[in-house]
């Protein structure tokens, strides 16, 4: 019977994806209603049983590989870290959060429960918020950048408080220490993620590639790696889906080749099977005796999760002077993914009853269904950002969402400026006075690259010494270069580590060969090019 039911939720579930994409709606309302239909709430025709738990645990495993692998960059945390919209995330996390907790503290909830449980209402959606964002055609705009932003970040500080609030609601009493062991986990998963990631895994990986005769073998082994990290972080106290998350994130920046096998094949069985019956589960779990809970708890729930989140994000945004604080606050509403995987997850724990995950998932709905509509008409009333506002918040998995598998030959400059190495430091300040602003190739007589010079090395040169000192000599050499096949994503992922303002593209079979150059004002320009242009 397990089986049966598998295949009706699978058979269903695609049904409702496919409803749900003709009319423009995300594919999570198709899949929770579909639960919802089939299951005690209704037609009572598929009941949660072992089988299908087992399939939704995986079904949580693969969405938070997915999503530390395609929506959440460090990069990007490290890139709007002291800025406005940094600050911005972290009031929208905080304000919601603080009102969640006093509401459910009134109707008896214990404290380590209503943070566990605030901590969810507060929690963004990013993958929701992106799909949104592309289909209103505001994924190229400032607006849409400054309010993925914010998203990605509110995420991921939400994964990490809910997991705080997670290990602490086990054993209230050892708050501290919790606390401590937890941040100790995480930085040790996370560096030991660190080494799999850039030095063991890719090597499984190619090793299976190019030796493997069985089909499917390094994509099983990635898998088997994965659901290992799982269970080590189950062991450990961690929920599983933390360790999950944290490989995604160190897998992330790995080779375009890679990157997009990965992709493709774990997308593929996610997306397939394992996250639609996850969803459709939570439908399962849906039971209108929810209506015997107090009507203010039930009105509480469902205007913390769409209005009072809206009017603590817009508080949080005007506090912190973003621009177009209106739009961006109901982008922030989106939910549907990260946010009901940990609020099963509380239900599976024991912390929450099924009658308020029923509340929560229908709060979901309504947001779901009422965002789009509400960003779409604050964003045409709202003044534009500027442009500059956004340059310094591309990231990685924004360009991969903005601009797909655009790469360096597609945006190259074959043009750029080039120094001999034998000229003194004088002789270049004096013939380029923009040298302060700029950075310049050094080649050799041969056309081989040899370094790249800036002010930033040209100030640790004495003064007095400019006339001695040749470019060659106070050239950096270390350069960071990329080929010509290479995402735009993976480009800006090396300027951003290594504070590069410019990188050049090299020849594949010559790598001392320069073809081109690939600058932040270029990147920035294919993004917003519209509104440079305007």
């Amino acid at each position: 019977m397990d089986f049966l039911y598998i295949a009706i939720i699978v058979l269903f579930a695609k049904i409702s994806e496919e409803v749900c994409i003709r009319i423009r709606q995300p594919s999570i309302i198709g899949y929770i209603t579909t639960g919802i239909i089939l299951g005690p709430a209704m037609l009572s025709i598929v009941h949660p049983e072992q089988t299908i738990n087992l399939f939704m645990d995986l079904g949580v495993v693969f969405l938070f590989f997915l999503i530390g692998f395609e929506e959440i960059d460090v990069s990007s945390l490290i890139t709007v870290f002291r800025k406005r919209l940094f600050y911005a995330a972290v009031l929208a996390l905080a304000f919601p959060i603080l009102l969640s907790y006093l509401f459910l503290i009134q109707y008896g909830f214990s404290g380590s429960t209503a943070f566990a449980l605030a901590s969810v209402f507060s929690m963004t959606s990013l993958g929701v918020l992106a799909k949104v964002l592309c289909d209103l055609g505001y994924i190229k705009e400032p607006l849409g950048l400054m309010t993925f932003t914010v998203g990605a970040i509110v995420e991921f500080l939400g994964i990490v408080i809910v997991s705080i609030a997670m290990r602490v609601s086990t054993s209230p009493e050892n708050f501290v220490s919790d606390f401590i062991l937890l941040v100790i986990s995480i930085l040790s998963y996370f560096a030991v993620a660190i080494v799999f990631g850039i030095y063991l895994i890719p090597g499984i990986i190619s090793v299976f590639k190019k030796y493997g005769m069985a089909k499917g073998a390094s994509l099983g082994a990635l898998i088997g790696v994965m659901l290992l990290f799982v269970a080590a972080a189950e062991h450990s106290g961690l929920h599983g889906s933390i360790g999950a998350l944290l490989l995604g994130i160190t897998l992330s920046p790995l080779s375009k080749e890679l990157h997009s096998e990965i992709t493709k094949g774990m997308e593929g069985i996610a997306y397939g099977l394992f996250v639609p019956i996850f969803f459709v589960g939570i439908g399962l779990y849906f039971e209108p005796s929810f209506f015997a809970l107090p009507l203010g708890l039930i009105a509480g729930i469902i205007f913390l999760n769409t209005v009072g989140k809206f009017l603590c994000t817009l508080a949080a945004t005007k506090l912190a002077g973003v621009s177009a604080p209106l739009p961006i606050s109901f982008g922030l509403m989106s939910k549907g993914a990260v946010d009901i995987a940990m609020m099963l997850t509380l239900f599976t724990t024991g912390m929450v009853s099924s009658e308020i995950l029923s509340v929560y998932t229908l709060s979901v709905l309504i947001s779901i269904v009422a965002f789009p509509s509400l960003f779409r008409y604050a964003a045409k009333r709202a003044a534009k950002p500027k442009v500059e506002e956004a340059y310094d918040l591309l990231t990685p998995s924004y360009l991969r969402t903005a601009l797909g598998t655009v790469v360096a030959r597609d945006l190259m400059s074959s043009l750029f400026e080039v120094l001999p190495p034998d000229i003194t430091i004088s002789d270049f300040v004096r013939d380029h006075p923009d040298f302060r602003s700029k950075n310049y190739l050094v080649l050799d007589e041969d056309g081989h690259l040899l370094g790249s010079i800036s002010w930033k090395e040209v100030r640790k040169v004495p003064e007095e010494s400019w006339d001695l000192v040749r470019v060659g000599d106070a050239m950096r050499k270390d350069l960071e270069t990329v080929i010509e096949d290479d995402e735009i994503s993976t480009i800006l992922e090396k300027m951003i580590v290594w504070n590069e303002p410019l990188i050049p593209v090299v020849d594949k079979k010559d790598p001392r060969t320069v073809i081109g150059v690939i600058s932040r004002d270029q990147i920035n320009s294919v993004v917003f090019g519209a509104q440079q242009d305007a």
